[in-house]
């Protein structure tokens, strides 16, 4: 569950909603089309914007901190049977065509 709240922590931030919000049109009083309350949508949509920015990301780090979430959580962790150390997926640096790993950059 840890990795979702780091996905929850770092959305994007109401661009959906403001997308949204500005796509509806402004009321016509001639062909009676539209939203007359769209500058209060508007509004609305900003003001939870802003909200999360500031509380939720700015509460991200202490959020982390509390969760006990670091860095090498994040990573996806290889299974290495056999060997001394856990090893992590990172993408082979490869020089030339070689692609058995024995001259990779990281691996072995």
């Amino acid at each position: 569950y840890k990795v979702q709240v780091v996905l929850i922590l770092a959305g994007l931030r109401g661009a959906v909603s403001l997308a949204l919000v500005e796509s509806v049109p402004i009321y016509n009083g001639v062909t009676g089309v539209g939203s007359k309350n769209k500058p209060l949508l508007k509004a609305m949509t900003s003001s939870a914007i802003i909200f999360t920015i500031f509380v939720l990301g700015g509460g991200s780090y202490y959020i982390l901190q509390w969760l006990d979430i670091s860095n090498d959580d994040m990573l996806i962790k290889s299974s290495n049977k056999g060997k001394d150390k856990p090893g992590y997926l990172y993408p082979p640096l490869v020089c030339g065509g070689d692609t058995t790993g024995e001259d990779a950059v990281g691996m072995g």
